[in-house]
């Protein structure tokens, strides 16, 4: 069974610039809540919009439409 929390944002606000660190404890935290998947939204006037999506694409396999991030899903 697949546990989801579709509304996660990468970031804590849209003037805070993305942080690689953060980013993957907030998916370590999501681990400890019982989650096994999360779907990643931002706003897209945030600042630097696409640095999490290019983080994602040129670090972890993109596949079935999600990101697998050390068998976490990212949608």
């Amino acid at each position: 069974m697949c546990i989801i929390d579709f509304h996660v944002h990468g970031k804590i606000t849209n003037k805070a610039a993305f942080c690689e660190k953060s980013f993957l404890s907030k998916i370590e935290e999501a681990k400890v809540e019982g989650l096994n998947a999360f779907v990643l939204i931002e706003h897209s006037h945030a600042v630097n919009f696409y640095e999490a999506f290019d983080f994602l694409d040129n670090n972890y396999e993109y596949k079935n439409c999600y990101f697998d991030i050390n068998g976490f899903k990212v949608v």
